[in-house]
């Protein structure tokens, strides 16, 4: 063994061996380059330098001849050398967050290279020949500046996951869908694409290679639609100034007219283009349906009454609305409308734009500081932070929203609707401007369809005029043939028109696969009658028993008012006297089963919510689990969580007493949600969570019940900057940890799902400190929640609680992943592995879950060379390949045995993180 080196081992931290070392990791130390000591390392085969302070290729990099894995993430270099093709044994090079502009064409010489990430820097283009890279499987260039794909890029054939997103491609190479196998993941959302329209990109393969073998059989037709969502207070003239600007004419909207929920009006100001208006209504009950209709791609108008604004309120009147816009479509256009102008004189005009403008502009600063907080918080986390797969995800994409903020114009519109139409000449000005040069913003007023989608989508709407909410889907295919259209060509249009918010077809949905929603409009009527802003004085009422409620006896109606405002239960027959005049008698299942897709409700079947809390709302669906998520139920009550007025019963506070026994303690995860709250997101979880409840009792921000037969509480609570979720269960952690965690979270994985359909929420995820739950403290510790996911350090078995100045201390299996590298795994999880052994070894995609293995210390890169490696063939047929990849994965399940615990939960995770292979975690932790 050669000396010891002084400076290596300043550098290192401990005694190697540079003869014989084949990794070296040298991440986190703040260098400026690479010292030339380390050209001692003759047989180095991985290089670990990231988030380092390197400005350029460190040159001593080429001293390693047998080099295979080099990572320089997350420093600051500008260029890659053209002589990088001398490393010829590179396998995987990860250069992501730098700063580079371009990729030299002599990385296309490196024809071991397996794995290229280059996210997150500055590339405008990719290498002409990068098809040469027949080896290449792994190819993630998301968030840089790319605004075409090189042609050859159909030619890497042994690829397996593309990224693409986060970049400025407007359309893919014509042979792009027909060059890749169906299983390789391709990513290519927050791209400008408009061939294929990007609500067909992001369907998948598939989608692309019908759209372009369609395009082939058809001429291709552009035809410029743009959604303008109009939202706002209500009764602060959205409806009226549509009815100005549609009609050219004044047409006020009377009080008793306003309108109810969303209505969808089509606007043609031109022969070239047509504008679908969408009219919310303000009303609070309305703000769950919002999400439904504000998407990316739109033009979003804020609309408030200048007459009686008044600066206290600016928040109420316009902030909450451009902060709703920006958490649910980031990135958009968004105009502030100022209406009732004829009511104001000019000097009160002037003073009140004034402020607004002042305020719009403090609310931008607000939002681009609230962005940048949180990447602070995640970019100062450690060593720990900047390996960790889930924080580095979470912060490329807050990166991407301090890339992509929100365009709020600065300048104020002031209008009226009455008879002067005062400013909307100049309105519908800005408008046709915003067409004829603004058309980058907005991808749908250039986007290319095949003429046979075109075709049919005009079919469909010919069918608006009848009466039914649905089409079958034999009516769609009749549809479909009059277009020039097989049946096999049907699902990819009817995706895009969904997409596209055209109709609406839940093809993965075993209830509702069988119908096409033709006309959106329709079901609003259905949202309208279910969400009035006052159901029980304009609805239940004693006028309706003559009414569509004429089968209600006064006590029923009674008893429905106080089921509907106590527990937000609604019985089926009253929910078929509500859609009477919206839909068929024969069309209320149908419905229904729409609105539990929505996640607007749930079935329950008991009522009895006297009793206490474990012995209420049986979840048919947790008894029955061989029917399906989705299944029908016989139940003749569904509860609306949107219309819970109760407050927390008393007797929640007895049980948790009750559970405070000896030896037992909390496993609480708290989502901590900053800037923007949604209104209706608690709600919108409390439905969700219902298939993993066994039983529960629910009221105004809270749920009490058990899931997995471990008792749960879930409640939301809002405080002076931000508003606490937070779900709880209790159990003994050194025999119950994992029942504990297997009830927790599940739900804390619906949670994240609800979160993620709003974009632009900004929250963090901490760790309760249980000492501090015992004790009653007001503000307990938060512990890091990204510690459940990482195994804890060596030999730490607990944890000090700051608050007690260290007295106290936490368990660490309650703040991190229980088990540890090289423990046996339990008997348990291994049954788990073995039962699902042949689907395991025949679905999963072990190159995808290699990375995420290796970086939570599960397996070594000397592991992973061995699994890639195990069974190679040199054989190129499918068959063969198909035979590698299950030998590959029975070499990483063996591997993973030996392990302890942690493996099999970090491989469940590794599962749901972005391969797509989450049913695969289902079947381990079901």
């Amino acid at each position: 063994m050669a000396q010891p080196d002084d400076a290596l081992l300043d550098l290192i931290g401990f005694e190697v061996d540079p003869e014989v070392t084949e990794l070296l990791n040298i991440n986190a130390r703040r260098l400026k380059e690479l010292p030339e000591e380390l050209r001692k390392f003759k047989v180095l085969k991985t290089l670990i330098a990231d988030a380092n302070e390197l400005t350029t290729f460190p040159t001593v990099i080429f001293n390693f001849k047998l080099l295979e894995m080099l990572n320089l993430r997350a420093n600051k270099i500008s260029r890659l050398p053209t002589n990088i093709r001398e490393l010829c044994h590179l396998r995987s090079l990860f250069v992501d967050g730098n700063d580079l502009e371009e990729l030299p064409d002599s990385l296309c010489d490196l024809t071991n290279l397996e794995w290229l990430h280059a996210s997150g820097n500055k590339l405008t283009s990719l290498p002409r020949r990068i098809g040469k890279l027949k080896a290449l499987s792994v190819v993630n260039v998301s968030r840089n500046a790319l605004e075409g794909l090189p042609l050859s890029i159909v030619k890497l054939s042994s690829l397996e996951s593309l990224f693409l997103q986060g970049n400025k491609l407007k359309s893919l190479p014509a042979n792009f869908g027909k060059a890749f196998d169906d299983s390789v993941q391709v990513r290519l959302h927050s791209n400008p694409l408009v061939q294929p329209p990007i609500e067909v990109c992001e369907q998948g393969l598939l989608a692309i290679r019908a759209y372009q073998d369609e395009l082939q059989r058809s001429e291709a037709v552009v035809t410029p639609r743009l959604k303008i969502v109009l939202i706002g207070e209500s009764l602060a003239g959205k409806t009226s100034l549509i009815n100005a600007l549609v009609e050219g004419k004044s047409k006020l909207t009377h009080i008793q007219d306003r309108t109810h929920c969303v209505s969808i009006v089509r606007w043609f100001p031109n022969e070239d283009v047509v504008f679908e208006v969408y009219d919310f209504g303000g009303h609070e009950v309305y703000y769950m349906s919002h999400q439904y209709f504000i998407t990316d791609g739109g033009l979003n108008i804020v609309t408030f009454d200048l007459s009686a604004y008044v600066p206290d309120e600016f928040e109420k009147a316009v902030g909450v609305w451009v902060k709703t816009v920006n958490t649910r479509a980031p990135g958009s256009t968004v105009w502030v409308v100022g209406t009732h102008s004829d009511l104001c004189d000019a000097e009160e005009i002037k003073k009140k734009s004034s402020d607004v403008e002042s305020k719009i502009q403090k609310l931008r600063v607000q939002l681009k500081e609230e962005v940048e907080v949180q990447i602070k918080r995640l970019q100062d986390g450690g060593e720990d932070n900047q390996r960790d797969p889930r924080i580095r995800e979470t912060l490329d994409h807050l990166l991407y929203l301090q890339q992509h903020p929100l365009r709020v114009a600065p300048s104020l519109l002031v209008v009226s609707s009455a008879e002067q139409l005062q400013g909307i000449v100049d309105l519908k000005d800005k408008l046709s401007r915003l067409v004829e040069k603004e058309v980058d913003l907005y991808p749908s007023l250039r986007r290319a369809l095949p003429k046979t989608w075109s075709l049919l989508e005009g079919e469909i709407e010919t069918q608006r005029e009848g009466q039914k909410i649905f089409l079958t889907w034999e009516d769609c295919l009749q549809l479909a043939q009059n277009s020039g259209l097989d049946s096999d060509r049907l699902p990819p249009v009817l995706q895009y028109l969904h997409r596209t918010g055209r109709l609406l077809y839940y093809g993965n949905n075993p209830n509702l696969s069988g119908y096409v929603f033709h006309d959106p409009t329709r079901l609003v009527e259905i949202f309208k009658e279910i969400f009035n802003h006052d159901m029980e004085g304009e609805v239940l009422n004693e006028d309706s028993l003559t009414g569509r409620l004429y089968n209600m006896t006064l006590y029923e109606l009674e008893q429905s008012r106080v089921d509907l405002r106590e527990r937000g239960l609604m019985t089926r027959s009253l929910l078929q006297a509500l859609l009477r005049g919206s839909v068929d008698q024969s069309e209320v299942d149908v419905a229904l089963d729409l609105m539990k897709h929505f996640g607007v409700c749930y079935a329950v079947q008991s009522l009895d919510e006297a009793t206490t809390p474990h012995k209420v709302v049986d979840n048919p669906a947790t008894d029955s689990k061989e029917q399906g998520e989705y299944s029908r139920t016989n139940s003749d009550t569904y509860r609306f969580p949107w219309y819970i007025s109760s407050q927390e019963p008393a007797s929640i506070q007895a049980i948790r007493d009750e559970g405070n026994t000896t030896g037992t303690e909390t496993l609480q995860i708290l989502y901590q949600i900053t800037g923007f709250y949604p209104p209706s997101l608690f709600e919108r979880f409390c439905v969700d969570i219902h298939p993993h409840m066994q039983y529960r009792q629910d009221w105004k921000g809270g749920v009490v019940g058990f899931s997995k037969d471990m008792p749960v509480l879930i409640k939301s609570r809002k405080r002076s900057k931000s508003v606490d979720v937070t779900i709880s269960t209790r159990g003994r952690p050194d025999g119950d940890i994992m029942k504990m965690r297997g009830a927790v979270f599940p739900l804390a994985d619906t949670l994240h799902d609800v979160m993620n359909e709003w974009p632009g929420l900004l929250y963090s995820v901490h760790t309760t400190c249980p000492h501090c739950l015992q004790q009653g403290v007001e503000r307990p510790h938060l512990f890091p929640g990204e510690w459940q996911y990482r195994q804890s350090p060596p030999g730490v078995s607990s944890v000090r609680c700051p608050l007690t100045f260290g007295r106290q201390t936490v368990k660490a299996i309650l703040l991190y992943m229980p088990g540890a590298t090289g423990a046996t795994m339990s008997a348990y999880h291994k049954q788990k592995i073995r039962q699902h052994w042949d689907t395991l070894v025949s679905q999963m995609n072990t190159k995808f879950l290699l990375p995420t293995l290796v970086q939570e210390n599960v397996i070594t890169d000397d592991i992973v060379e061995e699994v890639l490696h195990v069974g190679m063939r040199t054989s190129s047929s499918r068959d063969s390949r198909e035979i590698v990849s299950a030998e590959c994965n029975g070499k990483l399940l063996q591997t993973l045995l030996s392990r302890g615990d942690r493996a099999f939960t970090v491989l469940c995770r590794a599962l749901r993180e972005g391969s797509e292979q989450g049913f695969l975690a289902d079947l381990l932790e079901g």
